[in-house]
């Protein structure tokens, strides 16, 4: 039986933010939500995977 290497989440969302219009979907979401400590903590999620793209 083949099965699939598991795929660490922070690496799985990473890539998916690296894509400009999912990054502002995911932002706009985690501001709606009143919270402004999960917002600044998506932000920054935002900013290590833009990095993670340039290294």
């Amino acid at each position: 039986m083949n099965k699939k290497p598991l795929t660490r989440f922070t690496d799985f969302l990473y890539e998916e933010l690296r894509d400009p219009d999912f990054a502002l979907e995911f932002l706009n979401a985690v501001l709606a939500d009143g919270d402004f400590d999960a917002f600044l903590l998506g932000l920054k999620d935002v900013i290590l995977a833009s990095r993670a793209k340039a290294a």
